[in-house]
């Protein structure tokens, strides 16, 4: 993780989007790279710095705003909860099933 804490102008965008190009480079395809902003406007500028770049944004890049960010990683992580509750659930009955 990589935090760049900057006043405006100082090219934070910039250096995020030429980082992002870096990783790509030396990461496995498989893998997701994540960029975490705070305003949409850092998000659009970003992207278009990857278009231009890749011609489009790359499936394993993922730019978003904190404010979208949070609540899917939260999401997903009660989802993992929710499938993990039930599967044990489902391991209970049929182990209850068979008499083990």
């Amino acid at each position: 993780m990589k935090i760049n804490i900057a006043g405006a102008g100082a090219g934070k965008t910039t250096t995020m989007a030429d980082t992002i190009v870096n990783l790509q480079s030396e990461v496995d395809s498989h893998l997701n790279i994540f960029c975490i902003t705070f305003t949409n406007n850092a998000v659009a500028c970003i992207e278009r710095k990857l278009k231009e770049r890749y011609g489009e944004l790359p499936d394993n890049i993922i730019v978003s705003t904190t404010f979208v960010f949070v609540p899917r990683v939260y999401k997903a992580i009660l989802l993992f909860a929710l499938w993990k509750t039930v599967r044990a659930d489902i391991d209970i009955r049929a182990s209850a099933k068979s008499g083990l």
